[in-house]
Protein backbone atom coordinates (compact mmCIF):
# COMPACT_ATOMS: atom_id res chain seq x y z
CA UNK A 1 0.00 0.00 0.00
CA UNK A 2 1.49 3.35 -1.06
CA UNK A 3 -1.02 6.09 -0.24
CA UNK A 4 0.26 9.55 -1.14
CA UNK A 5 0.76 10.45 2.52
CA UNK A 6 3.50 7.84 2.83
CA UNK A 7 5.13 9.05 -0.38
CA UNK A 8 4.93 12.70 0.62
CA UNK A 9 6.55 12.40 4.07
CA UNK A 10 9.62 14.63 4.15
CA UNK A 11 12.13 14.45 6.98
CA UNK A 12 14.35 17.20 8.24
CA UNK A 13 16.96 17.09 11.00
CA UNK A 14 15.99 18.76 14.26
CA UNK A 15 18.39 21.37 15.60
CA UNK A 16 20.29 20.49 18.79
CA UNK A 17 20.04 16.78 18.12
CA UNK A 18 22.27 16.16 21.12
CA UNK A 19 19.51 17.37 23.47
CA UNK A 20 17.49 14.50 24.89
CA UNK A 21 14.01 14.46 23.39
CA UNK A 22 11.47 13.15 25.86
CA UNK A 23 8.23 13.12 23.90
CA UNK A 24 6.83 13.55 20.41
CA UNK A 25 4.31 16.24 19.47
CA UNK A 26 2.23 16.67 16.32
CA UNK A 27 1.17 20.15 15.18
CA UNK A 28 -1.46 20.42 12.46
CA UNK A 29 -2.33 23.36 10.21
CA UNK A 30 -3.96 22.19 6.98
CA UNK A 31 -4.60 25.60 5.49
CA UNK A 32 -3.28 28.26 3.11
CA UNK A 33 0.18 29.87 2.86
CA UNK A 34 -0.39 32.92 5.05
CA UNK A 35 -2.14 30.93 7.77
CA UNK A 36 0.74 28.45 7.87
CA UNK A 37 3.40 31.19 7.96
CA UNK A 38 1.68 32.79 10.94
CA UNK A 39 1.48 29.45 12.79
CA UNK A 40 4.88 27.81 12.27
CA UNK A 41 6.79 30.01 14.78
CA UNK A 42 4.95 28.44 17.74
CA UNK A 43 7.33 25.47 17.62
CA UNK A 44 10.25 27.85 18.17
CA UNK A 45 9.23 28.62 21.75
CA UNK A 46 12.21 27.56 23.88
CA UNK A 47 10.24 25.86 26.65
CA UNK A 48 8.31 23.85 24.05
CA UNK A 49 11.45 22.79 22.19
CA UNK A 50 12.95 21.53 25.43
CA UNK A 51 10.01 19.22 26.06
CA UNK A 52 8.95 18.01 22.62
CA UNK A 53 10.19 17.00 19.17
CA UNK A 54 7.58 18.48 16.84
CA UNK A 55 6.28 17.08 13.57
CA UNK A 56 3.97 19.15 11.35
CA UNK A 57 1.09 18.10 9.13
CA UNK A 58 0.49 20.70 6.44
CA UNK A 59 -1.42 21.05 3.17
CA UNK A 60 0.01 19.36 0.12
CA UNK A 61 1.79 21.96 -2.03
CA UNK A 62 3.13 24.03 0.87
CA UNK A 63 6.28 21.99 1.40
CA UNK A 64 8.38 24.86 0.04
CA UNK A 65 7.54 27.03 3.07
CA UNK A 66 9.16 24.58 5.48
CA UNK A 67 11.99 23.63 3.12
CA UNK A 68 13.06 27.28 2.91
CA UNK A 69 12.84 27.89 6.65
CA UNK A 70 16.10 28.70 8.41
CA UNK A 71 14.93 26.38 11.18
CA UNK A 72 14.60 22.88 9.75
CA UNK A 73 11.36 21.11 10.57
CA UNK A 74 10.09 17.54 10.40
CA UNK A 75 6.84 17.46 8.45
CA UNK A 76 4.43 15.59 6.21
CA UNK A 77 1.84 16.79 3.71
CA UNK A 78 -1.77 15.63 3.58
CA UNK A 79 -4.88 16.31 1.51
CA UNK A 80 -7.82 18.12 3.10
CA UNK A 81 -10.29 15.91 1.26
CA UNK A 82 -11.28 12.74 3.05
CA UNK A 83 -10.44 9.34 1.56
CA UNK A 84 -10.44 6.03 3.37
CA UNK A 85 -6.94 5.18 2.10
CA UNK A 86 -5.47 8.38 3.54
CA UNK A 87 -7.47 8.08 6.77
CA UNK A 88 -6.18 4.55 7.42
CA UNK A 89 -2.60 5.47 6.46
CA UNK A 90 -2.65 8.39 8.89
CA UNK A 91 -4.22 6.27 11.62
CA UNK A 92 -1.51 3.62 11.44
CA UNK A 93 1.13 6.34 11.27
CA UNK A 94 -0.19 7.88 14.50
CA UNK A 95 -0.25 4.52 16.26
CA UNK A 96 3.29 3.75 15.14
CA UNK A 97 4.78 7.14 16.08
CA UNK A 98 3.23 7.16 19.55
CA UNK A 99 2.72 10.93 19.87
CA UNK A 100 2.16 12.25 23.40
CA UNK A 101 0.59 15.51 22.22
CA UNK A 102 -1.28 16.86 19.22
CA UNK A 103 -2.25 20.49 18.62
CA UNK A 104 -4.73 21.26 15.84
CA UNK A 105 -4.58 24.89 14.73
CA UNK A 106 -6.81 24.29 11.72
CA UNK A 107 -7.90 21.10 9.99
CA UNK A 108 -11.03 19.41 8.59
CA UNK A 109 -13.26 17.67 11.11
CA UNK A 110 -12.10 14.19 10.17
CA UNK A 111 -8.56 14.99 11.35
CA UNK A 112 -9.98 15.72 14.81
CA UNK A 113 -11.83 12.41 14.69
CA UNK A 114 -8.63 10.68 13.64
CA UNK A 115 -6.57 11.86 16.61
CA UNK A 116 -9.46 10.94 18.91
CA UNK A 117 -9.63 7.38 17.55
CA UNK A 118 -5.83 7.08 17.69
CA UNK A 119 -6.03 7.82 21.45
CA UNK A 120 -3.42 10.55 21.49
CA UNK A 121 -3.12 11.31 25.24
CA UNK A 122 -3.24 15.13 24.98
CA UNK A 123 -5.42 16.64 22.23
CA UNK A 124 -5.33 20.44 22.03
CA UNK A 125 -7.52 22.58 19.81
CA UNK A 126 -10.08 25.36 19.63
CA UNK A 127 -13.58 24.73 20.91
CA UNK A 128 -15.74 25.90 18.03
CA UNK A 129 -17.99 23.34 16.35
CA UNK A 130 -19.80 20.71 18.39
CA UNK A 131 -17.38 17.88 17.60
CA UNK A 132 -14.42 19.86 18.99
CA UNK A 133 -15.89 19.43 22.49
CA UNK A 134 -15.84 15.68 22.00
CA UNK A 135 -12.52 15.19 20.22
CA UNK A 136 -10.30 17.61 22.21
CA UNK A 137 -9.54 16.92 25.86
CA UNK A 138 -7.62 20.21 26.10
CA UNK A 139 -9.93 22.46 24.16
CA UNK A 140 -9.97 26.24 24.47
CA UNK A 141 -12.49 28.80 23.30
CA UNK A 142 -11.15 31.50 20.96
CA UNK A 143 -13.44 33.90 19.10
CA UNK A 144 -11.06 34.51 16.22
CA UNK A 145 -13.79 35.94 13.99
CA UNK A 146 -13.85 39.03 16.21
CA UNK A 147 -10.26 39.74 15.16
CA UNK A 148 -9.30 41.25 18.52
CA UNK A 149 -5.78 39.79 18.23
CA UNK A 150 -3.38 38.94 15.46
CA UNK A 151 -3.67 35.41 14.04
CA UNK A 152 -0.16 34.56 15.25
CA UNK A 153 -1.09 35.76 18.73
CA UNK A 154 -4.09 33.44 18.81
CA UNK A 155 -1.74 30.58 17.95
CA UNK A 156 0.75 31.49 20.66
CA UNK A 157 -2.03 31.79 23.24
CA UNK A 158 -3.29 28.32 22.35
CA UNK A 159 0.17 26.96 23.18
CA UNK A 160 0.40 29.09 26.34
CA UNK A 161 -2.86 27.68 27.65
CA UNK A 162 -1.60 24.16 27.07
CA UNK A 163 1.75 24.90 28.74
CA UNK A 164 0.02 26.61 31.63
CA UNK A 165 2.39 29.54 31.57
CA UNK A 166 2.93 32.79 29.71
CA UNK A 167 5.60 32.88 27.05
CA UNK A 168 7.28 36.23 26.57
CA UNK A 169 9.10 35.37 23.36
CA UNK A 170 7.21 35.64 20.09
CA UNK A 171 9.45 34.11 17.40
CA UNK A 172 9.02 34.98 13.72
CA UNK A 173 9.30 32.61 10.81
CA UNK A 174 12.52 33.17 8.86
CA UNK A 175 12.74 32.10 5.22
CA UNK A 176 15.82 31.99 3.04
CA UNK A 177 16.49 30.29 -0.31
CA UNK A 178 20.16 29.45 -0.64
CA UNK A 179 20.11 29.13 -4.44
CA UNK A 180 18.70 32.62 -5.04
CA UNK A 181 21.45 33.65 -7.48
CA UNK A 182 20.12 31.35 -10.20
CA UNK A 183 16.73 33.00 -10.66
CA UNK A 184 18.11 36.51 -10.08
CA UNK A 185 20.62 35.89 -12.87
CA UNK A 186 17.91 34.43 -15.12
CA UNK A 187 15.88 37.62 -14.71
CA UNK A 188 18.91 39.84 -15.33
CA UNK A 189 18.66 41.44 -11.90
CA UNK A 190 22.18 40.84 -10.60
CA UNK A 191 23.39 43.80 -8.54
CA UNK A 192 20.20 45.70 -9.34
CA UNK A 193 17.75 47.32 -6.98
CA UNK A 194 14.27 46.11 -7.87
CA UNK A 195 10.76 45.92 -6.41
CA UNK A 196 8.09 43.22 -6.37
CA UNK A 197 4.36 43.83 -6.78
CA UNK A 198 1.90 40.98 -6.29
CA UNK A 199 -1.55 42.31 -7.28
CA UNK A 200 -3.54 39.09 -6.91
CA UNK A 201 -5.14 37.29 -4.00
CA UNK A 202 -7.43 34.37 -3.22
CA UNK A 203 -10.47 36.65 -2.98
CA UNK A 204 -11.07 36.19 0.73
CA UNK A 205 -10.61 39.93 1.33
CA UNK A 206 -11.04 43.25 -0.49
CA UNK A 207 -8.28 44.41 -2.79
CA UNK A 208 -7.41 47.83 -4.16
CA UNK A 209 -8.38 48.62 -7.77
CA UNK A 210 -6.50 47.74 -10.95
CA UNK A 211 -6.01 51.51 -11.49
CA UNK A 212 -4.17 51.68 -8.19
CA UNK A 213 -1.70 49.00 -9.31
CA UNK A 214 -1.28 50.65 -12.72
CA UNK A 215 -0.32 53.96 -11.10
CA UNK A 216 1.92 52.21 -8.57
CA UNK A 217 3.78 50.25 -11.25
CA UNK A 218 4.28 53.35 -13.39
CA UNK A 219 5.87 55.23 -10.50
CA UNK A 220 7.94 52.34 -9.19
CA UNK A 221 9.36 51.49 -12.61
CA UNK A 222 10.55 55.02 -13.44
CA UNK A 223 14.00 54.29 -12.02
CA UNK A 224 14.13 50.60 -11.11
CA UNK A 225 12.83 47.25 -12.44
CA UNK A 226 9.62 45.88 -10.98
CA UNK A 227 8.82 42.16 -10.90
CA UNK A 228 5.12 41.29 -11.08
CA UNK A 229 4.32 37.92 -9.50
CA UNK A 230 1.18 35.83 -9.36
CA UNK A 231 -0.36 32.43 -9.98
CA UNK A 232 -3.10 31.29 -12.35
CA UNK A 233 -5.69 32.08 -9.66
CA UNK A 234 -4.52 35.72 -9.70
CA UNK A 235 -5.34 36.15 -13.39
CA UNK A 236 -8.51 38.22 -12.87
CA UNK A 237 -6.51 40.81 -10.92
CA UNK A 238 -3.46 40.87 -13.21
CA UNK A 239 -5.20 40.77 -16.61
CA UNK A 240 -6.51 44.38 -16.62
CA UNK A 241 -3.16 45.64 -15.35
CA UNK A 242 -1.26 43.73 -18.02
CA UNK A 243 -3.55 44.95 -20.79
CA UNK A 244 -2.64 48.54 -19.85
CA UNK A 245 1.07 48.12 -19.12
CA UNK A 246 2.20 45.09 -21.15
CA UNK A 247 4.66 47.19 -23.18
CA UNK A 248 5.74 49.47 -20.34
CA UNK A 249 9.53 49.44 -19.81
CA UNK A 250 11.15 48.11 -16.63
CA UNK A 251 8.27 45.73 -15.83
CA UNK A 252 9.11 42.01 -15.60
CA UNK A 253 5.91 39.98 -15.91
CA UNK A 254 6.75 36.82 -13.99
CA UNK A 255 3.21 35.85 -13.04
CA UNK A 256 2.70 32.10 -13.58
CA UNK A 257 6.41 31.71 -14.41
CA UNK A 258 8.15 31.30 -11.06
CA UNK A 259 8.39 28.13 -9.00
CA UNK A 260 7.72 28.46 -5.27
CA UNK A 261 11.44 28.32 -4.48
CA UNK A 262 12.16 30.95 -7.14
CA UNK A 263 9.45 33.15 -5.67
CA UNK A 264 11.18 33.06 -2.27
CA UNK A 265 14.45 34.01 -3.99
CA UNK A 266 12.89 36.97 -5.79
CA UNK A 267 11.18 38.20 -2.63
CA UNK A 268 14.23 37.97 -0.37
CA UNK A 269 16.43 39.98 -2.76
CA UNK A 270 13.96 42.76 -3.55
CA UNK A 271 14.05 46.27 -2.12
CA UNK A 272 10.37 46.10 -1.16
CA UNK A 273 7.29 43.95 -1.78
CA UNK A 274 3.79 45.40 -2.14
CA UNK A 275 0.79 43.06 -2.00
CA UNK A 276 -2.76 42.79 -0.66
CA UNK A 277 -3.83 40.37 2.08
CA UNK A 278 -2.43 37.17 0.61
CA UNK A 279 0.22 34.57 1.29
CA UNK A 280 2.95 36.39 -0.62
CA UNK A 281 2.99 39.34 1.78
CA UNK A 282 3.62 36.89 4.64
CA UNK A 283 6.35 35.09 2.71
CA UNK A 284 8.03 38.41 1.94
CA UNK A 285 7.89 39.56 5.55
CA UNK A 286 9.46 36.26 6.65
CA UNK A 287 12.47 36.85 4.39
CA UNK A 288 13.18 40.15 6.16
CA UNK A 289 12.31 42.21 3.09
CA UNK A 290 10.44 45.49 3.52
CA UNK A 291 6.83 44.37 3.08
CA UNK A 292 3.88 46.68 2.50
CA UNK A 293 0.39 45.22 2.84
CA UNK A 294 -2.84 46.69 1.45
CA UNK A 295 -5.75 45.71 3.69
CA UNK A 296 -9.52 45.93 3.98
CA UNK A 297 -11.23 47.40 7.08
CA UNK A 298 -13.75 44.50 7.27
CA UNK A 299 -13.44 42.91 10.72
CA UNK A 300 -12.39 39.41 9.65
CA UNK A 301 -10.11 40.79 6.91
CA UNK A 302 -8.40 43.50 8.93
CA UNK A 303 -4.65 43.80 9.36
CA UNK A 304 -5.18 43.64 13.13
CA UNK A 305 -5.55 39.91 12.60
CA UNK A 306 -3.91 39.27 9.23
CA UNK A 307 -1.14 41.84 8.85
CA UNK A 308 2.38 40.63 7.94
CA UNK A 309 4.81 39.87 10.75
CA UNK A 310 8.47 40.60 10.15
CA UNK A 311 11.34 42.99 10.83
CA UNK A 312 10.27 45.60 8.26
CA UNK A 313 6.53 45.64 7.67
CA UNK A 314 3.94 48.32 7.07
CA UNK A 315 0.20 48.18 6.47
CA UNK A 316 -2.25 50.50 4.72
CA UNK A 317 -5.98 50.21 5.40
CA UNK A 318 -8.90 52.65 5.14
CA UNK A 319 -9.46 54.60 8.34
CA UNK A 320 -13.16 53.97 8.72
CA UNK A 321 -15.47 52.28 11.20
CA UNK A 322 -16.45 49.47 8.87
CA UNK A 323 -19.92 47.97 9.44
CA UNK A 324 -18.87 44.78 7.65
CA UNK A 325 -17.95 41.86 9.87
CA UNK A 326 -17.24 38.97 7.49
CA UNK A 327 -17.68 40.63 4.09
CA UNK A 328 -17.74 44.05 2.48
CA UNK A 329 -21.25 45.49 2.10
CA UNK A 330 -20.23 47.28 -1.11
CA UNK A 331 -22.87 49.78 -2.35
CA UNK A 332 -25.05 49.07 0.68
CA UNK A 333 -22.40 50.78 2.82
CA UNK A 334 -22.33 54.57 3.06
CA UNK A 335 -18.50 54.41 3.22
CA UNK A 336 -18.09 52.56 -0.09
CA UNK A 337 -15.56 52.53 -1.70
CA UNK A 338 -13.28 53.22 1.24
CA UNK A 339 -10.42 51.25 -0.38
CA UNK A 340 -9.80 54.37 -2.47
CA UNK A 341 -8.44 56.01 0.69
CA UNK A 342 -5.25 54.02 0.12
CA UNK A 343 -3.10 56.32 -2.02
CA UNK A 344 -0.14 55.43 -4.23
CA UNK A 345 1.67 58.54 -2.98
CA UNK A 346 1.51 57.25 0.60
CA UNK A 347 2.86 53.87 -0.42
CA UNK A 348 5.68 55.52 -2.37
CA UNK A 349 6.58 57.63 0.68
CA UNK A 350 7.03 54.45 2.76
CA UNK A 351 9.07 52.75 0.03
CA UNK A 352 11.49 55.66 -0.05
CA UNK A 353 12.21 55.40 3.67
CA UNK A 354 15.41 53.56 4.59
CA UNK A 355 13.54 51.72 7.34
CA UNK A 356 9.93 51.39 8.41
Amino acid sequence: MTPHFIIEVIYRKVHNASVEVKEKALFIRVDRIGDLVLTLPVDDIAVLRQRYAVTWWISKGLEFVLKNGTQKRHFATIDKDFTWSQFLALYYYLKRENFALVVIFHAPWWISLLIFLARIPIRVGRHSQWHSYLFFNRGYRQSRSRSKLHESEYNFKLIEKFLGEQVRERPLLELRNESADKVISKLGLEKKLYFVVHPGMAGSARNVSANFYVDLLKQLSQQHPVVITGTKSDHEYIAPIFSTLKDHPNLLWQNEKLSNDELISVLQNSKAVIAPSTGVIHLAASTGTKSIGLYSPVTTQHATRWGPRGKFTYVFAPKVECPGTKDCLYQACDKFDCMEQIKVSDVMAIIQLKTI
